[in-house]
């Protein structure tokens, strides 16, 4: 007797979250180092200096993947979304704060030399201590000009309140303030597109060295990337929009790989357990056709009883028992589909038999159920 069976396969709830949990947490993990080394990189361009929050946004943000990668790999996950959507324009802001403020940065330094070379009054004295406390180079350039001349003031003996003094510089360095951030919220405007199709770059390579076998699912991930590209390059779209669209797609190719690494887990479930029917396994063949993929694994006793498994990425799996005799091809289907589950933790479920011979059939048999049992 002879049968084949199409069957869908699932793993264990344990198994699969276990899966799932490692792939989320190699791939956040590499994202992790990859922003960790430009966040060093930026920090030896001395943008800590000329963008301090926004450093201090990215540190704490790295530390959050760092602290999460076991205990919550998605909350990881998420946190390398977010840093994924703005670490680009930091570059950008960085270097342009840099050049922007570098000058009053270098003035506020002679202030400070002047102050050590100088008899101050109490007035003075307050002036440079409060000058001194400004941290914010951006903060610094705005306010500069304000700045100066209240010294001149000051100098000129036009002052005599501290009170007033220190009320005035505190007005003058909130209106700085306020003008540095909208002037940094222009800078990212400004780099917005350019920096979003750098990124799409990135992902569209990074689906194409993805270990994926899917290509059709691949294939339609590429278009999607570029298609946000050309309505990018037409105004059509916006920033905001793509970088939707775009964490869809990336959680899309995270979903395809961990489907590839739950084939993987049943290949090695069935590939053992034949092996424990006493079966001769040869190793499992990858074969891709028409745009998809499934794995073979082909297996035979000396007896010439053999057993054909085909496990796609679909989640389903053909299986043919062939060149037995009598009812034996049963017992060792029984025992095929009770064994996984009780010691590999796969489950088979919606069987439906798509072959049958009462028979025992002739040596083509294998290759023809093959051709019948279509694609995994």
């Amino acid at each position: 007797m002879s049968r084949a069976y199409e069957v869908s396969f699932d793993i264990a709830a344990a198994v699969r979250e276990r899966i799932v949990e490692e792939r989320v947490s190699s791939k956040t993990e590499e994202f992790y180092n990859r922003y960790l080394k430009q966040y060093e990189q930026m920090k030896s361009e001395g943008f800590e200096k000329y963008i301090p929050s926004e450093m201090n946004q990215l540190s704490s943000d790295l530390n959050g993947i760092r602290n999460n990668l076991v205990s919550d790999p998605f909350e990881a996950r998420d946190i390398s979304f977010d840093i994924g959507n703005y670490i680009r324009n930091l570059w950008s802001l960085g270097k342009t704060a840099r050049k922007q403020f570098e000058r009053a940065e270098r003035m506020r330094e002679e202030l400070q030399r002047e102050e050590m070379k100088t008899q101050q009054s109490n007035l003075q004295k307050r002036y440079y201590e409060i000058v001194e406390n400004i941290e914010d180079p951006g903060i610094v350039h705005f306010a500069l000009p304000a700045l100066r001349r209240i010294k001149d003031q000051i100098d000129s003996g036009q002052w005599s309140d501290s009170g007033s003094l220190d009320r005035t510089i505190r007005q003058i360095v909130s209106e700085a303030k306020d003008k540095a951030d909208v002037w940094k919220q222009e800078q990212k405007e400004a780099c917005k597109k350019e920096n979003m199709t750098d990124r799409l770059t990135e992902a569209e390579e990074q689906i194409k060295k993805s270990t994926s076998t899917d290509n059709t699912v691949n294939n339609e991930m590429l278009e999607r990337i570029r298609s946000l590209k050309r309505k990018m390059e037409r105004d059509e779209i916006t920033v905001e929009d793509v970088t939707s669209q775009l964490q869809t797609i990336e959680t899309q190719a995270d979903e395809a790989l961990i489907s590839e690494d739950i084939r993987k887990e049943t290949v090695r479930s069935i590939y053992r357990q034949l092996k424990r029917q006493e079966f001769s396994v040869a190793p499992p063949e990858l074969i891709e056709r028409d745009g998809n993929s499934f794995v073979r694994i082909v297996a035979r006793k000396p007896s010439g009883k053999t057993a054909v498994c085909q496990i796609g990425l679909d989640g389903k799996l053909t299986y043919k028992f062939d060149q037995y005799e009598g009812m034996t091809c049963i017992k060792d289907i029984e025992k095929f589909n009770v064994d996984l589950e009780k010691i590999y933790s796969v489950t088979l479920s919606d069987e439906r038999v798509i072959w049958e011979n009462p028979n025992r059939l002739s040596k083509d048999s294998i290759n023809n159920s093959n051709s019948q049992g279509g694609k995994a």
